[in-house]
Formats: C-alpha cells, sequence, structure tokens
C-alpha cells in the first residue's frame, strides 16, 4: 500500500507543476490561464490530503489484485506530459494540443486505484468527505470548461461514463409543480435533488439532511422564500453561502434585502442553463 500512496501523491503533484508551468504560457490567453491555475490549486490540495491521510491509506488492504503500476496507462500520459513541456519550451504548443493533454491527464488520473483509494478515504472518515466533494467537483469544473470549447466530444463522452465518487445534495422550494420538476430534471446532473413545495416543508427537509445548495423561489404560500432563508440562518451555518433566490424585479425592496445581505439572486424569466450555472458556482464558491 505505501507503494500505492506514494504513487498517488507523486500523481498529483506531477500533475499539478504541469497546468501551473501551462498557466504561466498561456498567459496571454485569460480563460485559459484561469482555468489551468485553478486545476493546478485543486492538483497541489489533493496532494496535500493524500499525504494527510498517510496514515488512514496505510490501514487499507492490499491492492495486489490490481495491475502492477509500471503497466499502468499513466505511463502513457507522463511520456505526453513530457512532450507538451517540450513544446512549451520552444513556445510552440498550441492551444487544442494543450486541452488534449488535460483531457487525457483528468481521464486518466481517475483510474481504478485511485478510486478505490478515495471511496475508502470517504468510508473511512467524515473528516475526508470534503476532499471527495472537492474532486467530484474537480471532474465536473474540467468537463465544463472543455465541453465549451470547440472539438472536446471524445473527452466528453469518456468522462461522462465515469462513476461518480460524491453527489451534492440539492433542495428545490417552489410552488409550482412544472417549474419544480422542470428544475429538478435539469440540476440532476449536478447533485441528487429533492423538491419542497413551500418553505415549511423545506425546513422539515433541511432539519433531515444537508444541502449544498437551496434553489428558492420568493412567492410561496405557507412560508415564503425570504422567510424561509430567515429561519434557517438561525439554525443552520453558512446558509448565505447557499442559498439562491428566484425573483423577478417588480420588488425593489427584495431585491435591496438580497445586496444587503450578500445574497445570490435571479431575475426571472431565466435561461435554464443560468440557472444550472449559479448553482454550480454556489458549490464552487463553497
Amino acid at each position: 500500500m505505501k507503494e500505492i500512496i506514494q504513487w498517488l501523491t507523486l500523481m498529483e503533484a506531477s500533475f499539478g507543476s504541469f497546468y501551473e508551468e501551462a498557466a504561466n504560457a498561456f498567459s496571454s490567453d485569460k480563460e485559459l490561464t484561469v482555468f489551468l491555475r485553478r486545476l493546478a490549486d485543486d492538483e497541489r490540495y489533493h496532494h496535500e490530503t493524500l499525504l494527510e491521510a498517510d496514515e488512514s491509506l496505510e490501514t487499507l488492504p492490499s491492492l495486489s489484485c490490481f495491475r502492477s503500476l509500471d503497466e499502468d496507462p499513466m505511463t502513457k500520459v507522463h511520456l505526453g506530459i513530457a512532450a507538451c513541456r517540450k513544446e512549451l519550451d520552444r513556445g510552440c504548443l498550441t492551444r487544442e494540443t494543450l486541452l488534449d493533454c488535460v483531457a487525457d491527464i483528468e481521464f486518466a488520473e481517475w483510474n481504478e486505484v485511485f478510486q478505490y483509494v478515495i471511496n475508502s478515504l470517504k468510508e473511512t472518515s467524515r473528516e475526508f468527505i470534503p476532499f471527495v466533494a472537492s474532486i467530484q467537483h474537480h471532474k465536473r469544473y474540467v468537463e465544463r470548461f472543455i465541453q465549451s470549447q470547440s472539438g472536446s466530444n471524445r473527452f466528453i463522452e469518456n468522462i461522462r461514463r465515469l462513476p461518480s465518487l460524491w453527489r451534492e445534495n440539492l433542495l428545490v422550494v417552489d410552488d409550482s409543480v412544472p417549474t419544480a420538476y422542470l428544475l429538478s430534471e435539469a440540476l440532476s446532473s449536478e447533485g441528487a435533488v429533492e423538491c419542497a413545495s413551500n418553505g415549511k416543508e423545506a425546513l422539515e427537509k433541511l432539519a433531515k439532511r444537508y444541502f449544498a445548495v437551496i434553489l428558492a423561489d420568493v412567492d410561496m404560500p405557507v412560508m415564503d422564500g425570504i422567510e424561509l432563508y430567515t429561519a434557517a440562518s438561525r439554525r443552520y451555518p453558512n446558509m448565505e453561502q447557499r442559498f439562491i433566490f428566484m425573483t423577478t424585479y417588480d420588488n425593489p425592496s427584495r431585491l435591496a434585502f438580497f445586496k444587503e445581505n450578500g445574497l445570490r439572486y435571479i431575475i426571472k424569466p431565466v435561461p435554464i442553463m443560468d440557472i444550472r450555472n449559479a448553482v454550480f458556482d454556489t458549490m464552487d464558491r463553497r
């Protein structure tokens, strides 16, 4: 097992340093630089956490049932990184070739040994759950970015076949059944979605489960969205970081309340993609 741990930590460190070098080389491309630096930060976090989890990992059963690490396709990925580094040094690496390399890295990183270790950590202690969630979110971040680029179909098809290591719980609060159903379907790729028809019902669900994001309409019977937020923030920490309100322009005092309290809100009507992005960004900000 010690060999496995060393291999994983070296893998994360190697990928992180490559992403940092690539970000420096493409500093004139702001969008790409932000993406690469985020990946570098993520890989450093993964590396540091695996080092800190060394004692927990040492107690895991042997992985002798897996193929030899020397035969792992990661070798091919490291050769690809070396080739990209040569092109970086020569100033000849294209954006498209770099993104192909990123796609290969991310897909290969999600190998069965990595999945085994991460899933084992999740079962070992709750303290590792934020780490596991961050890895799943890292995959979604890469998927979303590369999907926005041209020629990404090969990577997207591959990464979507990979198993999920963690699914966040999301809560949709809306008294309109068709709207709640539509939002639930649209957000299903971001996490496990539950629905509530008013603030009172939502509070009951919040008492039973942790939700990474609460997407709440404001105008509802029994208990509206603002009343829900006020009651929930008295009981649970960091609610302001997890709430997204859906509202209209017709109530200036309501918008002032959101702004004064630093709360995220969406003006209706709004494209579904904007809602998905808001949910993803809210989880990312946490």
